[in-house]
Formats: structure tokens, C-alpha cells, sequence
């Protein structure tokens, strides 16, 4: 008698990972049709049950590709959730992976960098000694260097480098520009000289000469 037990448990696998896919996507795109938050964070996570459950690791390319594009699904579903903070984690992954849709990964280093960002100047507000700040910053520099090593040419590298910059320079006491931020002043004017982000750098060693 030919052994099926092992097919069964293979067919039992497919079932249920095709019905949780299918139900987290239904679930998400009527979070999308309503605007509903509390559907997004629902579907968030979901997309977190199914990734555990049927991609923790990964058995073929296929599988992958489909672990790369849910963590930008959950993603897109946290951020729609105002969980943006629970995000960061899966951008970050999504930028690291470099087996992935080069759209994808673009589009996730993207979004991660504008939501330090905005967590930068959030936190800014309540005085750049707080926690809050420092790491929100020092993970920005992280994950914008990330995105220029995975995409060196990008028209957004340039703006990266400039932020970089204007970071330093706000953090520069009344004594003067720190080595940091002339440093990194100097490296913006050195690789984009045709931009006006560098006229604004180059004003900024002249006045602190």
C-alpha cells in the first residue's frame, strides 16, 4: 500500500496556507474600500500569522519573493493603521533583502526613511537630548546609508546626503560646525556640486570659517 501520509499533510499545508492568504487579502482590500483602521491593524497582522506560520523560512525562490512582497503588504497595512512605529522592522528587512523586486525594496526604503523622518522632527520638538531623538536619528543615517548601498544612483541619495548634513549641523554647538558636520558638508559639495543643496553647504563653511 502506497504511503500518502505525507501528501495529505502537504495538501492540509497548501489548504491552509491558501485560505489565510486569501482572507488576509480580502480583509485588507475591504480595510482600503472602508478606510478603516482598525481593519488595516487587523490585517497587519494577519500578514504577521501568515509569516510565521508559512514563511519563516523561506523553502524556494518563490517562496522569497512572496515573503518580500507580504512584509510590504503589512507594511502598507500598519502604516494605513498609524502603527508606523511596528513598521520600521519590516521596511528595514525589505530594504535589507536583496533577493527582492528591486520596485519593492525601493519603494519600502523609501517609505522607512520618511518615517524617520518625520519620527526626527517629531522628537526634535522635545529637545535633541531626549532618546527619542537621538535614536530616531541615528537609525535614520543607518538606513539611509542601506539605501544608498542598495541604490547608489537614486535621485534620492542626494537628499539623503543633504539631511545628513543639516543633522550635523543643527547638532553643532555655538562654538561652530563639528568635524561631523563639516565632514559631511564637505562630502555633499564634493559629489553633487551641481545641486543647490550644496550651494546652501558651501554657505554654511563659508560663514563658519
Amino acid at each position: 500500500v502506497e504511503d500518502i501520509s505525507g501528501a495529505n499533510e502537504e495538501s492540509e499545508y497548501a489548504k491552509a496556507k491558501n485560505y489565510l492568504r486569501n482572507r488576509v487579502t480580502e480583509i485588507h482590500k475591504e480595510a482600503v474600500k472602508k478606510k478603516d483602521k482598525a481593519l488595516f491593524s487587523r490585517a497587519a497582522d494577519i500578514y504577521a500569522l501568515y509569516m510565521r506560520g508559512f514563511l519563516a523560512k523561506p523553502r524556494d525562490d518563490k517562496e522569497r519573493a512572496e515573503l518580500s512582497q507580504i512584509r510590504i503588504y503589512r507594511s502598507d497595512a500598519l502604516l494605513a493603521s498609524s502603527r508606523d512605529a511596528d513598521a520600521i522592522p519590516e521596511l528595514e528587512a525589505a530594504l535589507a533583502d536583496d533577493k527582492s523586486d528591486p520596485k519593492l525594496r525601493r519603494e519600502a526604503g523609501t517609505s522607512l526613511l520618511n518615517i524617520l523622518i518625520k519620527r526626527i522632527d517629531a522628537f526634535r520638538s522635545k529637545g535633541k537630548d531626549n532618546d527619542a531623538y537621538k535614536q530616531a536619528k541615528k537609525q535614520f543615517i543607518a538606513d539611509s546609508e542601506a539605501f544608498e548601498d542598495a541604490f547608489p544612483k537614486d535621485n534620492l541619495v542626494p537628499e539623503l546626503h543633504y539631511k545628513k548634513a543639516r543633522l550635523a549641523v543643527e547638532e553643532s554647538g555655538p562654538e561652530g560646525l563639528s568635524s561631523d558636520a563639516k565632514s559631511d558638508l564637505r562630502e555633499l559639495i564634493e559629489k553633487y556640486p551641481e545641486r543647490n543643496e550644496s550651494i546652501e553647504a558651501a554657505h554654511d563653511m563659508v560663514v563658519d570659517a
